[in-house]
């Protein structure tokens, strides 16, 4: 399903099963709100010069940031983020004020193709499993990593942030790694 504008889910069930609901956009419609507490499967941010706001408690199996900018809201993740940065430039140019944040008792990844890639605010709050870092080095581009609980396996690569709150949970660099913490 491709969504070119607003997504409202006021009441009813919307049964997401496996497929795709595809956030789009170009220069004559930059901007679409997520609104309501929908789940999806595979949720696709492909805003390209646009941006996504969210307004309740949406959450997905995957998320995919491939274009565009999360803007506001907090969106929880109970499976994969997928970042597509084409040849090592930065489509997705991470977000405002909005928050991902990982929930799954399950090991989870972080799959950054072609280089690396620019992220919202990121929230770690599992209860139990590992959040690994794969194909790519991760920048929170001037915003926050939050670790609450569970496991962030850096695998060999670098996350780049302006603020680290650690509250509890554990990281570690299998393979090396590093954290980066500066303000811009």
């Amino acid at each position: 399903m491709t969504i070119s504008g607003d997504w409202t889910h006021a009441g009813g069930n919307f049964i997401a099963g496996t497929g795709n609901v595809i956030f789009v956009g170009s220069i004559y419609t930059t901007h679409s709100t997520i609104s309501g507490n929908t789940t999806f499967y595979n949720l696709i941010l492909q805003k390209e010069n646009g941006s996504v706001g969210i307004i309740g408690s949406p959450s997905t199996t995957h998320l995919y940031l491939y274009d565009g900018v999360l803007a506001s809201g907090t969106i929880l993740v109970s499976g994969n983020i997928i970042m597509n940065t084409e040849d090592g430039s930065h489509l997705f140019d991470g977000g405002g004020t909005s928050v991902v944040q990982l929930v799954s008792s399950s090991d989870q990844e972080i799959i950054v193709r072609n280089g690396s890639a620019f992220m919202p605010n990121l929230q770690i709050n599992k209860p139990a499993g590992t959040v690994t870092l794969r194909n790519g080095n991760l920048d929170l581009e001037g915003r926050a990593l939050i670790l609450n609980q569970g496991i962030l396996d850096l695998n060999g690569f670098t996350v780049s942030t302006a603020d680290f709150t650690h509250n509890g949970g554990i990281m570690r660099g299998t393979n090396g790694g590093s954290l980066n913490v500066s303000r811009n």
